[in-house]
Order: structure tokens, then C-alpha cells, then sequence
């Protein structure tokens, strides 16, 4: 499994020796608290027509940022067999595999529809089946489709939005460097897109509450990896709930920042991100600019303080 993580090391560009956080006391109170928080997500789901996502999400994003042509996995690159071909050298094989895909917009990423919980959303990336620490390095990461629910509700352009972000992050080898804050922008983003689409209040309420049962729900997969070995959470498992609690607070710390500013302080956050998307920082030189850290996210305070929105 260590030779898993390291491998994602070496196609999203993050630098990791340790990807597993420790159960500190301040972790494990945040967790306490927020598990004797009587919030639960509303049983009333309204359907929306799945034509509007992409539309709502476009008009969101524009508002706000500049998005770049993203890797698509072409049929040609699908269909190219590499331990097949015949080249002088790694080099070569790079040059190869990165020229056989294309480039399009992020809204013309293929959505299948899966029959998964509302809330569902990932994204199917073509990864070559050749592990060499070198081409991995090198070669850009090509998108094949977003996955999303097929049960399409308000809930949907939450999930679709997050993805876009990973497009863009994954855009960039390295915009990123440390796999803990791997999902803090993208769920940063989701709270922003419903925090202005937040008809009758609902929306952002029910978007914060699903990120505060998730953090419960992984700070237990830490708990059984640490403590109840008999469970068969492994280092892999491990590392992704760390990556979603650093990720969640962190995000939640930026997005109250976000909406306790005023618009001269949010532009400049925007900008910021901006720049991230670029190529032009990576994400842990504004975190630092900001004062967001994994040491002051630890507050449950900011889960308390946006519920009351």
C-alpha cells in the first residue's frame, strides 16, 4: 500500500513521506463535539433536470475564475498500447503517450450517470498501466468521464463543481504538493457554489451538514485503523481519511474567512485561487498568505458558527 501512495506521489505531483495524521487530543475533541451536534440531512430532495447542471455550473465559474483546456483521453489513446511500441527510450515513450491525447474544455467532459447516492461524484482518469517512477513524473493526467448520480437533485451542480476543481488542480502536475490538502479546494468550491445558490437558506445548510457527517464518518476509519486493527483498515484506507479530515476543516477554515469578508477580501481569495489554476503558485503558498493551517482549522467553533447561516 506504501508503494501505492508513492505512485500517487509521482502522478499528481505531491512530495508526501507521511500521509497518515495522528489522533492528537484537539482531533479527537473536534470529533466528540461535532458528534454530539443533533444535525441531520433533510429527507426532502428536490429534483432538478439534469440539462441544468452544466449551464448553472459554467455561469458559477465564470463569475469568478478563468478555466483552461483540460487532458481528455482521446479513442487514440484508449486504443494505444505502450509495452506494444517500439521507442528509443522513456523519453520517447513520455513524448508518445502525452501527444496521443487532446485537449478540450472542462464542460465538454463526458457525465455518466450512475446509480450511486445523491451526493456521489468522482472522476475517471487514464492511468497507464507502465509504473516507472520517471514516466509517471512526466506524463500529464488525461480525463475520461465524470461520474455523477443519475438521482439528479439541487445537490448535483454541488458535486459536479467539486469535480471541475479536480480538473483543473490535476491540470497542473505538482499545483498541489502535499496529498492531505488534496480535496480543500475542491470542497472549498462547493461550499462557495452553495453559499450563492442558497435559496431559502437550505442548500448551504444541507451542504455543510453532509460534510460534517463525512468527517465523522472518516475520523472513525482513523479510529479503527489506530485501535481496532481487527477491522482490516489498511495505510491506503488510512491516508484517504486523513486526506478528507485535513482536507474538511481546512476548506471550512477558507470558506469562513470567505463569507466574513468583504468583497475586496474575497476578490483577492478568488485571486489567489486563480493563480493556483494558472500553474503560477501552488496551493500551499496561499494557504500560507492567507494563515489557513491544519493547526488553526481545528475548531469545531466553524462548523457551529456556519450552521447558524
Amino acid at each position: 500500500m506504501k508503494d501505492l501512495l508513492k505512485t500517487n506521489n509521482h502522478i499528481y505531483g505531491y512530495t508526501n513521506e507521511f500521509f497518515t495524521i495522528p489522533l492528537t487530543p484537539k482531533l479527537v475533541d473536534v470529533a466528540i463535539t461535532l458528534a454530539e451536534t443533533d444535525y441531520q440531512l433533510s429527507s426532502h430532495l428536490t429534483s432538478i433536470n439534469p440539462d441544468y447542471i452544466i449551464p448553472s455550473s459554467k455561469s458559477f465559474y465564470e463569475s469568478k475564475f478563468k478555466l483552461h483546456d483540460i487532458p481528455y483521453a482521446s479513442d487514440l489513446m484508449i486504443k494505444t498500447n505502450l509495452q506494444d511500441r517500439k521507442v528509443s527510450g522513456i523519453d520517447e515513450l513520455i513524448k508518445l503517450y502525452n501527444e496521443s491525447g487532446t485537449l478540450i474544455s472542462p464542460y465538454k467532459v463526458p457525465i455518466r450517470y450512475v446509480d450511486k447516492s445523491y451526493l456521489y461524484g468522482t472522476i475517471s482518469f487514464q492511468i497507464p498501466n507502465i509504473l516507472e517512477e520517471n514516466f509517471l513524473k512526466q506524463i500529464s493526467l488525461f480525463v475520461r468521464w465524470i461520474e455523477l448520480s443519475k438521482q439528479t437533485t439541487i445537490f448535483s451542480p454541488v458535486s459536479y463543481v467539486h469535480e471541475l476543481m479536480h480538473l483543473e488542480l490535476t491540470r497542473i502536475k505538482g499545483s498541489i504538493t502535499n496529498y492531505l490538502h488534496s480535496e480543500l479546494l475542491s470542497i472549498f468550491i462547493e461550499l462557495v457554489y452553495a453559499y450563492e445558490n442558497n435559496e431559502n437558506g437550505i442548500l448551504l445548510r444541507q451542504v455543510l451538514i453532509n460534510r460534517l457527517n463525512y468527517f465523522l464518518y472518516e475520523f472513525d476509519n482513523l479510529f479503527k485503523y489506530y485501535y481496532e486493527k481487527e477491522k482490516g483498515l489498511d495505510e491506503y484506507q488510512a491516508a484517504i481519511s486523513s486526506k478528507y479530515l485535513v482536507s474538511i476543516l481546512m476548506a471550512l477554515n477558507l470558506f469562513d474567512l470567505y463569507t466574513h469578508s468583504n468583497n475586496s477580501v474575497k476578490k483577492e481569495i478568488i485571486n489567489k485561487i486563480q493563480q493556483v489554476l494558472d500553474g503560477t503558485k501552488q496551493l500551499e503558498d496561499i494557504l500560507n498568505e492567507l494563515d489557513i493551517s491544519y493547526d488553526n482549522s481545528l475548531d469545531y467553533n466553524l462548523f457551529q458558527k456556519q450552521l447558524q447561516l
